[in-house]
């Protein structure tokens, strides 16, 4: 099977975080200003678009490639060649000014390495506060969050500790770790489905989302050399069921 190519990454208060996907996993989805073209405004907050919008939009080839011919054009004084990463031509190109095409899991997944790792946690947290309150959450809402996403957070961190033990090893050990991080990143998919439906349902959809895309979604970017399909959008939407 040919695999495509996903740069991710997403970078806020100093941390950062740049990956590699196959193509037919989830593309994880940081900041860039759209400059050169004149980009309409959506009709509506990002965060109030259906996944159904957000679909059609992500899926569109043409609208993709005028997404990849902005960010070559924003590079062009820079001398960096924007329609290629790893030599491989680009299909699509997310970042900050596109909040409103990450899927929800796509944010809510950026969300959680932010908010939970103990790397950038209390640094997010604090920083963050304004925010909270613009999106009409709650005084109290880290406190009520943790126990209520604990689960997904349980399943990040043993997918986490899986990629670490399998770079320290070979052979039929490594396969072992391998067999069981496939097991773990669909456990993972299922649990974050979960734990975001548990958090809109707790603090309201409008709200929870409002926070999500005005201020995690607007520091992401993606480069990736291969359009996702709506079935596999929607299967990841869904927890991979």
């Amino acid at each position: 099977m040919k695999r495509g190519l996903v740069v991710v990454g997403l970078l806020l208060f100093g941390f950062s975080t740049y990956a590699g996907q196959p193509g037919d996993k989830q593309p994880k989805p940081g900041v860039n200003v759209t400059r050169g073209f004149a980009r309409p405004q959506p009709a509506k907050p990002a965060w109030q678009f259906s996944d159904d919008e957000r679909i059609a939009l992500r899926t569109d080839a043409a609208l993709a490639r005028q997404r990849v011919a902005e960010r070559r054009q924003r590079h062009t004084t820079t001398g960096i060649h924007a329609a290629s990463v790893g030599g491989q031509q680009l299909a699509d190109s997310l970042d900050g000014a596109h909040r409103e095409l990450f899927l929800p899991f796509e944010v809510f997944r950026n969300f959680v390495d932010l908010a939970f790792d103990p790397r950038s946690r209390d640094t997010f947290r604090h920083f963050s506060a304004a925010e909270v309150r613009n999106a009409g959450l709650p005084p109290d809402f880290w406190e009520r969050l943790d126990p209520i996403i604990a689960f997904h957070v349980a399943d990040v961190r043993a997918e986490r500790d899986l990629l670490t033990s399998r770079s320290k090893l070979s052979g039929p050990a490594r396969a072992r770790v391998v067999a069981a991080l496939e097991l773990k990143r669909a456990d993972v998919c299922r649990s974050r489905a979960d734990a975001l439906a548990a958090a809109r349902k707790t603090f309201g959809r409008e709200h929870f989302d409002r926070f999500l895309y005005e201020y995690v979604a607007i520091n992401m970017f993606q480069v990736t050399d291969r359009l996702a399909t709506a079935e596999q959008f929607r299967q990841w939407e869904g927890g991979c069921r």
